[in-house]
């Protein structure tokens, strides 16, 4: 369950292949595992001990081992019926305490992290539905009109279609003018002819207009 190496690397006298080992036993029950020691130097004693919080959960059968190349160190754990679980440390020292280092070793069932919901804060008054149209009023009158730059209106505020209403029956009535005087002060068109066109220019008029008080009213 857990690696401890000696002397592999130099400067770096005692290592191990995790910094904490859980022991999933539950409360009133007790198990064994094995450790393993590996030296890659001289033959060293190895001695191991636990702290305070977890000495009494935690029993070597060989505290104080002599290490040659390899040895498997029985240890066995204990949780009390009272406990659900308890922490602590197990130290390794070599050369008389000269040299040691330690790892965590949890022995239980760690407790299940529960995860943090984030909560919204709700106004009660919006479930008030005079207190929504206030707000509803609120946010209307809060409202600043901007004009549209893209907007096909002119700068008198008339859509280009009104200005069509007024301009088409004003060309006409300019056409029907120019026919009568060509007609009757210039002599430029026959009598019948011109008085043919005026009248047509007028009926043209007059039904131009006819639609468009239609087409308004629906």
């Amino acid at each position: 369950m857990q690696q401890i190496h000696i002397n592999r690397n130099p400067g770096i006298a005692i290592e191990f292949d995790s910094p904490e080992i859980t022991v999933p036993i539950r409360p009133g029950n007790d198990c064994s595992f094995e450790m393993v020691i590996s030296n890659y130097g001289n033959p060293t004693h190895v001695h191991l001990s636990a702290d305070n919080r977890v000495r009494k959960y935690v029993k070597f059968l060989h505290e104080n081992p002599y290490v040659a190349n390899q040895e498997y160190m029985p240890v066995v754990v204990n949780l009390p019926a009272e406990n659900e679980w308890v922490e602590g440390e197990i130290k390794v020292s070599i050369g008389y305490g000269a040299k040691s280092d330690t790892f965590k070793i949890f022995i239980g069932i760690k407790p299940t992290e529960v995860k943090t919901r984030h909560t919204v804060d709700v106004d009660e008054r919006l479930g008030t539905p005079r207190y929504l149209q206030k707000t509803a009023y609120a946010a209307s009158s809060d409202m600043s009109y901007e004009p549209d730059n893209n907007s096909e209106a002119d700068m008198s505020g008339r859509h280009p279609h009104q200005l069509e209403t007024f301009i088409v029956p004003l060309l006409l009535v300019l056409i029907a003018m120019v026919v009568l005087l060509a007609t009757f002060t210039f002599n430029m068109i026959k009598p019948l002819t011109g008085a043919v066109a005026a009248s047509i220019i007028l009926m043209v008029i007059l039904m131009y207009a006819a639609i468009h008080l239609f087409t308004k009213k629906e």
